[in-house]
């Protein structure tokens, strides 16, 4: 499994029904694939978001996002550090 991070920025801020809406696209698309939702970081504002999710390529992700109707600013294939991690070496 390969961690995918997916960053979009929106003109107007978020709602939470909106959130909802797309988030339930998104989901259902990746679930087809085998990719899974992690979590995602939202600015205050609700104009920015960082999700990660875990599947097998960026292209699921991509795919996903055009179903929500979501627009991406970048996706892309990451490695995950953890301060644990840091620490053991």
């Amino acid at each position: 499994m390969q961690h995918i991070i997916a960053e979009s920025t929106f003109a107007n801020p978020l709602n939470e029904e909106e959130e909802k809406r797309t988030s339930k696209i998104i989901d259902g698309a990746l679930l087809k694939t085998g990719t899974f939702w992690v979590r995602t970081c939202m600015s205050r504002d609700r104009k920015r978001v960082v999700s990660e999710f875990e599947g097998p390529d960026v292209a699921a992700v991509e795919a996903a996002y055009r179903e929500a109707g979501l627009g991406l600013d970048s996706v892309w294939l990451a490695q995950v550090k953890t301060a644990q991690a840091m620490q053991a070496d």
